[in-house]
């Protein structure tokens, strides 16, 4: 057994150094949007959370968000989640987001603009 393992260790050092792997760069990244909409009597601002996208091209994209939101509405602040189609120009996000109230009264609809922002840090 020792006689093996010694034979092993030196097949080992006989290898070719060249042919050690480098490693790949990968990317890092934080994407986030803050938002501000607006309806009636009722004022939101809102974060970007879960998305669905169609990439239509370097600068457009459509799709759908859920958006978590702090949104103002009849003289009482409330945490709320939204949702919302959304249409994105490059750093800019319009979306009309609505939000779920209860089952006697109608849904809540709102309009809003938002900023997209981004980071990427090559590892």
């Amino acid at each position: 057994m020792v006689l093996m393992f010694a034979l092993l260790s030196l097949a080992a050092k006989g290898q070719d150094s060249s042919l050690v792997k480098t490693p790949s760069k990968q990317n890092l990244g934080f994407d986030g949007m803050v938002a501000v909409s607006f309806g009636k009597n009722f004022y939101s601002v809102n974060v970007g959370g879960p998305s669905f996208f169609l990439v239509l091209g370097k600068k457009w994209k459509i799709g759908v968000c859920a958006l978590p939101s702090l949104s103002w509405l009849e003289g009482n602040l409330m945490p709320r989640l939204g949702v919302a189609p959304r249409i994105d120009y490059m750093n800019w996000a319009l979306l009309a987001p609505f939000y779920y109230r209860d089952k006697t009264t109608p849904w809540i609809w709102s309009l809003g603009l938002g900023y997209k922002f981004q980071k990427k840090k090559n590892t």
